[in-house]
């Protein structure tokens, strides 16, 4: 009975996995972390992100995913062959158009 619950629980999460809209909820996941903390204004969050080295932003940038309860491995999900594509997107965006899509 165990078993069978474990592989109806793997089921599900391919099932979910496979449907999910990965760089919607990876924007998504990235817009509420820049704007949950009203102590920061927004434009002070996104400098945080974007003003620093690619490496840094890439860094960053996959700790708030990783937060958010992505993993690390990659899989073929909604068109993204790797996670790598969605991270060189979102770490090559302009301070400036994540300030204007937040607006």
């Amino acid at each position: 009975m165990i078993r069978g619950s474990h592989r109806l629980i793997e089921q599900m999460d391919t099932i979910l996995v496979g449907n999910l809209d990965l760089e919607k909820f990876a924007r998504e996941a990235v817009d509420a972390y820049l704007i949950a903390d009203e102590k920061l204004l927004l434009s002070k969050r996104i400098d945080n992100i974007w003003s620093k080295d690619e490496r840094r932003r890439h860094r960053t940038l996959r700790n708030v995913l990783m937060n958010t309860g992505l993993s690390t491995r990659q899989q073929a999900v909604d068109g993204w062959t790797d996670a790598t594509e969605l991270f060189k997107e979102l770490v090559g965006e302009s301070p400036t158009s994540v300030k204007r899509r937040l607006s």
